[in-house]
């Protein structure tokens, strides 16, 4: 059990509604208290704490407090140890030499003259005190920090919640992070701040402004919301009507006297439909949100708003097929066909889906790095495929490091259990629980599958062809390429991992068109793409 947790907040608006929620499980809370402090990060030029899994820190408080603080982190067999010590000195040359606790230790493992400054952390920062035990002592401690990492002129600002043990039971805090987790659909932080900092500023550009930041440069802000229009220009916008008729095809699906085939099959005909509607409707919307209309369309309806409304179906129809999934794969129970995740297994079960995966599966996987060095390219996400965004070590201490695996599309996507054909596990979890065998020399902490959805625009350039049908089966074949316009994700997948994954799309983008923003990620909720549910061959009826 860990005495702390932490989580990354996807905006700040977020960030205050936490601040001013009611702590679950009935535990009382102090009023935010607001304070600030920056935090300078040392190492070698060559990193040789990180590689040896230290990290050095000095704060500096707004009050003038100074501290001094070395971490090594766990290791097998080893606890994390973690040495704080107050400091004197303006200078932090000076304060790294003064005899403290932690000057000693951090002398033992590095000559202090050697270190310099890596990153500078600037933290607004608002804490809360809970849980207080009968002598009112707080038993846990509740921070949220508003982040901005700053280097060579360039700063970037990213949102995170964390909670550490200050006394008592660590299942308190374990039992706290579960509910926060359920309630609030918070995604844990895999990496330090420093390293999501850097992460951050690797993909920074000069002159462009955080697309998580949203622009605003105090927290307790209370945010401003638009009346909602009449709904009579629905009638009128052809891409809301499409949407609406979406619905009407998902209502069959959550009819619970529609036959269990029937509703999956509609909700497979819904994932395909709305794969198409942003493949053919989104980028030319998009690409009209950004000229001024000749004259005023018939919905009376700015491109702004028609986006936001159709942002809004969108989700309705999304959240809808995820509870109605989860009602049809209850059904599916009742009649003896189980879609299992792999920690419902057996260890039996998962020794011989191993197998059968390293036999099957791994020869198709290639792994390809997701990393912004330079004379890398980024790997290209291949259009409406699943693929596994991999986190992984090399060894302990080591920076995190991420590959996409492009799951093979000639592969079922479930797996059914030898000789239990009625029961069956999605390809993705198999592939998640066998990653040790793909990288036996590393040890990969989170895999998150996503799926990208590109313009299904064909680029025609008539002039240069001498056949029209050949100028559209060599633009048919550049599809592939087109600019992404959706990306899918699972859920837990984490913050660093998505704007990866965006950064990796954002070179796809053509001159005029938009790069994809965090708002262009779909959260799913359950299994993601739908489609897949018509492979499904359920048992006949007294068989």
């Amino acid at each position: 059990m860990s005495r702390s947790f932490q989580y990354e907040i996807g905006s700040l608006a977020e960030l205050e509604g936490l601040a001013r929620a009611t702590i679950p499980l009935g535990i009382g809370a102090s009023p935010p208290r607001r304070s600030f402090h920056r935090d300078i990060h040392l190492d070698t030029t060559d990193e040789s704490l990180r590689t040896r899994g230290v990290a050095c820190r000095v704060r500096l408080a707004s009050g003038g407090t100074r501290t001094l603080t070395v971490r090594i982190h766990a290791s097998a067999g080893h606890e994390e140890v973690r040495i704080s010590s107050i400091v004197r000195s303006v200078e932090i040359d000076e304060a790294l030499r003064e005899d403290t606790v932690a000057g000693r230790r951090l002398s033992s493992l590095v000559d202090p003259a050697l270190l310099v400054a890596r990153t500078e952390l600037s933290v607004e920062r608002l804490t809360r005190l809970a849980d207080r035990d009968w002598l009112r002592r707080p038993r846990i401690e509740l921070h949220y920090d508003q982040v901005t990492i700053s280097r060579d002129g360039l700063s970037r600002t990213f949102y995170r919640f964390s909670g550490r043990a200050r006394r008592g039971q660590l299942e308190r805090l374990d039992r706290l992070a579960c509910a926060l987790e359920a309630q609030q659909n918070l995604r844990p932080l895999t990496v330090p701040a420093a390293e999501r900092g850097e992460l951050l500023l690797k993909w920074a550009r000069r002159g462009r402004t955080d697309s998580r930041d949203p622009g605003s440069d105090s927290l307790l802000r209370i945010p401003n919301t638009d009346e909602t229009r009449s709904t009579s220009a629905e009638f009128l916008n052809p891409e809301l009507s499409l949407l609406k008729f979406q619905l009407r095809v998902l209502a069959l699906a959550e009819h619970a006297e529609t036959p269990l085939q029937e509703r999956l099959r509609f909700l497979a005909i819904v994932s395909a439909n709305l794969d198409e509607f942003f493949m053919v409707r989104m980028g030319g919307l998009r690409a009209a949100g950004r000229e001024e209309p000749d004259e005023e369309p018939d919905d009376r309806m700015s491109r702004g708003e028609q986006l936001e409304k159709i942002g809004a179906l969108i989700r309705d129809i999304t959240t809808r097929q995820a509870a109605c999934y989860e009602e049809c794969r209850g059904e599916l129970r009742d009649i003896g066909f189980h879609i299992l995740d792999w920690n419902q297994l057996e260890a039996a079960d998962r020794v011989e889906l191993r197998e059968r995966c390293r036999d099957e599966i791994l020869p198709s996987l290639t792994p390809l790095a997701m990393t912004l060095s330079p004379g890398h390219p980024m790997p290209h996400m291949p259009h409406l495929a699943l693929s596994l965004a991999v986190v992984f070590r090399g060894h302990e201490g080591d920076r995190p490091r991420l590959a996409e695996l492009e799951l093979p599309s000639d592969s079922p996507r479930f797996m059914p259990l030898p000789g239990r054909p009625f029961v069956v596990v999605p390809l993705e979890q198999v592939v998640r629980g066998s990653l040790d065998l793909l990288y036996p020399n590393a040890r990969a902490e989170g895999a998150y599958l996503f799926r990208v959805t590109r313009a299904g625009d064909l680029a025609l350039d008539e002039s240069a062809a001498d056949d029209l049908l050949e100028a559209v089966a060599h633009a048919s074949g550049r599809r592939s390429l087109n600019p992404a316009i959706r990306v899918e994700v699972e859920r837990d997948m984490p913050g660093f991992v998505r704007e990866l994954v965006r950064h990796s799309l954002s070179g796809d983008a053509d001159e005029d068109g938009d790069e994809l923003q965090t708002d262009d990620f779909e959260e799913a909720e359950g299994l993601l793409d739908l489609r897949s549910l018509t492979e499904l061959t359920l048992p006949q009826a007294g068989g």
